[in-house]
């Protein structure tokens, strides 16, 4: 039985739950931060999904939480993670991240996508297909990206984060040709405000010529 003077004590050092909450969130942040650098993917997992506890507008936080758990080899939870954090916000496509940064070195980046791709072909599975298109098209991979993405979509229709990746990837192939919203305007999330980054390889997007690799398997 929860006693409410537990409650009471909690909030004493704090004007309002808003300022305890918020306060919180960030705590869990800087906690899942320093366990990826530390290399404790699982840990960094759990520290952002603490954070999202106390903060349910920071979509970002589930996004963090999708990079981790794809460096700890968790791909099919990574996928989902992945999925609901870009139909909460589809905005979280144009984050850029630095996997090589992510997991310590380019050739453990490598490692992990030669994993990747080996569950995926021996599963078919379109998941595994959305993720490494995801990570692929971060990584300005682009023919290869599209390749997965559309295979994904093709699989999962109505999966919106599977949708967003295609459109985004799509655009980038092609700067000049007008791609729909993802998302109707009418469910485009709310504005977040600004909370601190995530990921410290996390960037603004910048322009990136696409690859001149067409071949690849999703």
């Amino acid at each position: 039985m929860i006693d409410p003077a537990d409650g009471r004590r909690a909030l004493q050092d704090y004007s309002d739950y808003q300022h305890l909450a918020r306060t919180k969130a960030e705590e869990y942040m800087a906690v899942g931060e320093r366990f990826l650098k530390m290399g404790h993917y699982y840990k960094a997992a759990d520290a952002f999904e603490l954070a999202y506890v106390w903060d349910r507008r920071n979509h970002l936080l589930v996004l963090a939480r999708s990079h981790a758990l794809f460096a700890a080899g968790e791909y099919m939870s990574s996928a989902y993670y992945l999925g609901q954090a870009l139909q909460n916000d589809p905005n979280l496509i144009q984050c850029r991240i630095d996997w090589g940064a992510l997991l310590d070195s380019r050739d453990s980046f490598d490692a992990q996508m030669v994993e990747l791709s080996t569950w995926q072909q021996r599963s078919n599975s379109a998941e595994l297909a959305f993720l490494m298109g995801y990570v692929l098209f971060m990584d300005d991979k682009l023919a290869r990206a599209q390749i997965s993405a559309e295979y994904a979509l093709d699989f999962m229709k109505d999966h919106a984060g599977a949708r967003i990746l295609a459109e985004a990837v799509k655009k980038a192939l092609n700067p000049d040709q007008a791609v729909p919203p993802a998302v109707p305007p009418a469910e485009q999330p709310a504005e977040q405000p600004a909370v601190q980054p995530i990921i410290q390889s996390i960037e603004e997007p910048a322009a990136q010529p696409a690859d001149s690799d067409s071949q690849g398997n999703p």
